[in-house]
């Protein structure tokens, strides 16, 4: 799996977990709605730290929080 498939993945997870629409998600990190929906649908060909950071940032987590999950132990480096 591509690091970008499972940040994407967690993403999704946590939009559920915390009740997130894109636009919310959107809204509470200033990031184009756009830009949400390119990243959870894996459009890009890769995704910036600073975005996961912001990312995490609206969802109230850390950086640690956010990759310490199982799927990114499938990522191929």
């Amino acid at each position: 799996m591509e690091h970008k498939q499972a940040v994407a993945i967690r993403i999704k997870e946590l939009m559920k977990e915390k009740d997130f629409t894109e636009e919310t998600l959107a809204n509470a990190t200033g990031l184009p709605t756009t830009r949400i929906k390119k990243t959870i649908n894996c459009e890009y060909q890769a995704i910036k730290l600073d975005r996961v950071f912001v990312i995490c940032r609206a969802f109230k987590i850390s950086l640690l929080e956010f990759f310490s999950v199982p799927i990114f132990d499938e990522v191929d480096c």
